[in-house]
């Protein structure tokens, strides 16, 4: 039987931030030659943590500037409270909002289009495997109306965030619930599909 190696990182959430996860979105961007695909592109990104803001610029797909603090206005920006922050790590579910998918040029082109051009706010509402809730909000180019919320289960997330599954076919078949505005949730399915 083969054993399943672990090793445990003690990061406090400044270092997480500011530190660790440049560093890992550095080499990402280094390795996938993501400089090519998003020449002249610029996106913002504040994450706050419990109302402490970190900020992320990224421009021509490899050059990336973070630290504590906010920006004036952020292409997105992501809200999460240090519980549901600590849930997610403590179920293994952080990566799907710290992460980056290895999206295709052109996928990735479309969902960089969508996130400059959507403007409003997304909740949403995932149901962990121990059946607690975890909430995060992204507000889209500094805009708080439209919104809508999305609900369901982390194992759907999942399917949802890495493109395999779409949006539409999850809300039809009732795995995806939505509450708000139908029509600003439809503007968001390209950065899903």
């Amino acid at each position: 039987m083969t054993e399943s190696m672990c090793i445990t990182l003690r990061l406090d959430v400044k270092e997480l931030m500011t530190e660790f996860l440049p560093k890992v979105a550095r080499e990402f961007m280094r390795h996938a030659g993501t400089g090519a695909q998003f020449q002249g592109a610029a996106l913002s990104l504040v994450v706050e943590i419990s109302g402490k803001p970190y900020f992320y610029v990224f421009k021509d797909g490899e050059e990336l500037s973070a630290g504590e603090g906010d920006l004036d206005s952020p292409t997105a920006r992501v809200c999460i409270d240090l519980k549901d922050m600590e849930r997610l790590i403590r179920m293994k579910n952080i990566d799907l909002f710290v992460g980056l998918p290895a999206d295709s040029a052109a996928r990735a082109g479309k969902k960089q289009s969508a996130v400059k051009e959507v403007k409003g706010l997304l909740g949403l509402e995932l149901t962990n495997d121990d059946d607690s809730v975890s909430k995060v909000s992204v507000i889209l180019n500094n805009a708080r109306e439209p919104n809508a919320v999305f609900k369901l289960t982390m194992k759907d997330a999942r399917k949802l965030m890495s493109g395999k599954q779409n949006p539409v076919s999850m809300f039809m078949s009732g795995q995806l619930r939505i509450d708000g505005d139908i029509g600003f949730a439809m503007a968001l399915q390209p950065l899903f599909t």
